[in-house]
């Protein structure tokens, strides 16, 4: 909308300078006669038409390159499951490149909110990893263990006084700039040990 708005108001304010030119031309006394005067109105109105219409396809050349520029970007498509195994809860993040181009310098960060805490558990991933096209990966870890090494025990809270999120977010390298996404909030369910979609 602000890219067709641009060009627009450009355009605009074009006709506008034609308009207010040509009214100068036509009733100045500059020694010009008549024939002398629509000749130049034409060649106002040929210049005005050159300049919008230039204008229309630098803004479509544009559009053009950052449709393309967004076509390279990667995009992660990312699940978390839970379970339990032997009675232990676990958690199961699975993450898939969506796309055919390469993640750069892909990070995740991982926290866990409870009321005014954050644990950071971003260190179940390696950083910096580098992830090609449609490739799909997962990590599983026991989520009380994680948790707990953290100095959280997750097992043992009061639900009605404690909520428990857990974000997911990743970053990468894309044209030399580093692209920060928020992928997705789960909330703890105390009484099945899960997480399901904040």
């Amino acid at each position: 909308m602000i890219n067709i708005r641009i060009p627009t108001i450009i355009s605009v304010l074009v006709l506008l300078g034609a308009i207010i030119v040509g009214i100068f031309i036509f009733n100045c006394n500059c020694g010009l006669d008549n024939n002398q005067k629509i000749q130049n109105l034409i060649a106002l109105v040929a210049l005005s038409v050159a300049i919008i219409s230039v204008v229309f396809v630098i803004n479509s050349y544009l559009l053009t390159n950052a449709a393309f520029v967004l076509s390279q970007q990667p995009s992660l498509l990312i699940q978390v499951n839970s379970g339990k195994e032997n009675n232990v809860p676990y958690t199961q993040i699975h993450y898939r490149n969506v796309t055919n181009n390469t993640f750069f310098d892909l990070t995740f960060n991982i926290s866990v909110y409870a009321n005014n805490k954050v644990i950071d558990i971003s260190d179940i991933f390696r950083s910096k990893m580098n992830m090609p096209g449609q490739d799909s990966r997962q990590r599983t870890f026991k989520t009380a263990e994680i948790l707990s090494a953290k100095g959280f025990d997750i097992l043992n809270i009061d639900p009605s006084k404690t909520s428990v999120r857990l974000t997911i977010e990743y970053q990468y390298i894309f044209m030399n700039n580093a692209t920060n996404i928020l992928a997705q909030e789960y909330k703890w369910n105390h009484q099945l040990s899960q997480w399901e979609i904040y």
